[in-house]
């Protein structure tokens, strides 16, 4: 399989998972392009990203904190003499 196929066969793939989820969508090629591909990828790269936090707060390289707002903050890990 060629690459051009394969990233089409993805794509295809992202558009059906985004329109299984909301089966009312509907839009303009624009519009898929504008919002359906780069919603469907944040949701299933969401999860990928908190284990990747996780892995670096677990190394202690990140590190989390509670905001005002009560949404967890993360920032780099600052050494005790900093």
């Amino acid at each position: 399989m060629t690459q051009g196929v394969h990233s089409i066969d993805e794509l295809a793939d992202t558009i059906l998972r985004y329109v299984a989820s909301r089966p009312n969508a509907c839009d303009t090629v624009e519009g898929i392009c504008d919002w359906w591909i780069p919603r469907q990828r944040y949701v299933e790269a969401k999860g990928n990203v908190l284990a990747a936090l996780e892995l670096l707060i677990a190394r202690g390289q990140i590190a989390a904190r509670n905001g005002a707002d009560g949404q967890v903050q993360y920032r780099a890990q600052r050494s005790p003499d900093s």
